[in-house]
């Protein structure tokens, strides 16, 4: 893909190239590039994101790939990234759920808890941070498994992309839990995932561009307590529309019905019925009826203008578009890019976030 980034050492087109080779069922590809994953999680170069929102078949097959490639390849011991508070509380809330989950299977009186736990807190997946961890929950997974302890889930997820910039604050999360209590209306017995991800190259804002890994690592510690919520490590060229769709539907092979879910700030949608009704491909790909499409309302818009829009862009492309009820929180990165450093820090999604990538 050929992006530039501060972090040579973790290729931007790994992530994608993990989640295609999940898509084919092609094992030998799968294995590759699973293997490749766990050398760079296991230096601390990524996360395990792309287990939160696996199917349950896809992710317990994942984990027998984990069970079957050799530490001989491990970068074991070069785990040197820096361990900060953030870095701790990963590493505990991961270690507790693994630690539960041992004794849930173990005890054959708990057994009808294991399923509900491993896929309830998909989030802890997606903490695994070392080669050992993964063998080890991969060894219980695939016990539990065979078992008879675990269903095969699938999960409802909803895309929820931008810039974040210049962090994660109260506003993001307020409209992602917007989304994941529309979304879980319509079938409250599946998990509901809320995939936050950001661009590695934006034309609109080239500033961003050399900070991807920065602002990546900023989104996970911003939506750390949101449990429905999941950072997808994909790097994206905003500039290539046509990249940026076969992503977008990348990501929706692995949604229950396939769908494409997409947030959309009513300024995004605005810009978009627009596009598409002036026939852009890329807008009328998003607008496509087989898609579902949530509008984030803010505090100073013009509702009665973005519900007429709504509903013209319903008859015209027949998509399934989901308003959210107006924000609380008055809080745009516009807003927040505008006030000196030192009064940044109200707005932050919680103490984790770094001010200063």
């Amino acid at each position: 893909m050929g992006y530039c980034c501060e972090n040579p050492r973790y290729p931007l087109d790994q992530k994608e190239s993990v989640l295609e080779a999940l898509a084919s069922n092609d094992t030998g590809k799968t294995h590759k590039f699973l293997g490749r994953e766990v050398e760079y999680i296991d230096g601390g170069l990524t996360m395990p994101d792309f287990l939160e929102i696996l199917p349950g078949a896809t992710l317990i097959e994942c984990m027998k790939v984990f069970g079957n490639i050799s530490d001989q390849n491990s970068i074991l011991g070069q785990n040197n990234h820096n361990v900060d508070e953030y870095v701790k509380a990963v590493n505990e809330r991961f270690d507790r759920y693994l630690t539960t989950l041992r004794q849930l299977v173990e005890n054959p009186n708990n057994h009808k808890q294991v399923n509900a736990f491993f896929y309830a807190r998909r989030k802890c997946l997606g903490m695994c941070g070392s080669f050992d961890r993964i063998k080890e929950l991969s060894e219980i997974v695939q016990y539990a498994d065979g078992e008879g302890m675990l269903n095969r889930e699938d999960v409802l997820v909803v895309h929820y992309p931008g810039s974040f910039h210049p962090f994660p604050h109260k506003g993001h999360l307020e409209v992602a839990e917007l989304v994941h209590s529309q979304a879980g209306q319509s079938d409250m017995t599946q998990p509901c995932r809320i995939v936050v991800s950001t661009n590695a190259i934006n034309p609109n804002r080239p500033a961003l561009s050399p900070t991807f890994h920065d602002r990546l690592d900023n989104l996970r510690r911003g939506f750390f307590n949101e449990d429905y919520s999941s950072v997808l490590g994909i790097a994206g060229d905003f500039a290539d529309k046509h990249h940026r769709m076969s992503q977008l539907l990348l990501i929706a092979q692995f949604e229950r019905e396939k769908r494409l879910r997409l947030v959309l700030g009513s300024d995004n949608f605005l810009n978009t019925f627009r596009q598409a009704t002036d026939g852009v491909d890329y807008y009328r790909l998003l607008l496509n009826s087989d898609n579902q499409i949530f509008v984030s309302l803010r505090k100073g818009d013009d509702y009665e203008s973005v519900t007429r829009v709504i509903s013209q862009a319903r008859q015209t492309f027949q998509t399934d578009i989901v308003p959210l009820s107006p924000q609380n929180e008055a809080v745009t990165g516009t807003f927040i890019r505008s006030q000196p450093a030192h009064n940044r820090r109200q707005y932050v999604s919680n103490d984790y976030v770094r001010l200063d990538i």
